[in-house]
């Protein structure tokens, strides 16, 4: 999913760069709902409607991330038994390399927990926290809002014709080689695309006719 959020990327620069202009909102799919590639598009006064991609809830049927309050004044996480899990490893070097910090209980707290077969197979129990969770909680919040739905109607109009395209007019790889060729090919495929969608505004006899009374 790498190239895809580069690619937003360059076409939001260029479109501030060329036209001095900044889109209010972007609304994309899953592939784009990394925690540094949404930081990204929030720092730049763009509210994302992207879906988040959220693993936490990956836990073999244990107890998940969601059961873990977070104290943000402290930074340490508080588990359901109220036993604090803190950051652990080098929060700067480390932190930015997995774009994660870590968080670990204590052995003497796990041992004798009554849940703890709940929670964990380990002698102490782990949790990852994204350096952009603050961003990924507030995108996440807006999945429940009318805007969102909009946008992601809007989305899916606009993916449908894609998908015509690859599919109905087998542009299923490029013919043409280089930057240009693409653009030719691209070029060709949505004009024959808006050709076929311009007949359904003509009646079926043709445009311009008209039926005269006997």
């Amino acid at each position: 999913f790498a190239d895809e959020p580069e690619a937003a990327r360059r076409m939001i620069e260029r479109l501030r760069v060329r036209h001095d202009a900044v889109p209010q909102v972007l609304t994309a799919d899953k592939a784009y709902g990394s925690g540094p590639f949404l930081a990204w598009i929030e720092g730049r006064g763009i509210e994302a409607h992207v879906p988040v991609i959220d693993r936490t809830h990956q836990t073999a049927g244990r107890m998940t991330h969601a059961d873990f309050g977070y104290d943000k004044e402290g930074d340490l996480y508080l588990c359901p038994q109220g036993k604090p899990l803190r950051r652990v490893g080098d929060a700067s070097g480390e932190a930015r390399r997995s774009g994660t910090t870590g968080y670990r209980s204590r052995a003497s707290d796990c041992k004798g927990c009554p849940i703890k077969t709940r929670c964990t197979t380990s002698s102490t129990r782990a949790i990852s926290r994204s350096l952009h969770q603050d961003v990924r909680v507030t995108v996440q919040a807006r999945q429940a809002t009318e805007a969102f739905e909009r946008s992601l109607r809007l989305r899916k109009r606009v993916e449908r014709l894609f998908a015509c395209v690859k599919h109905n007019d087998g542009l299923h790889r490029l013919r043409l080689r280089g930057l240009r060729g693409a653009d030719e090919q691209f070029v060709l495929a949505a004009t024959a695309q808006n050709l076929k969608r311009m007949t359904k505004f003509f009646p079926a006899d043709g445009p311009g006719t008209r039926t005269a009374a006997a």
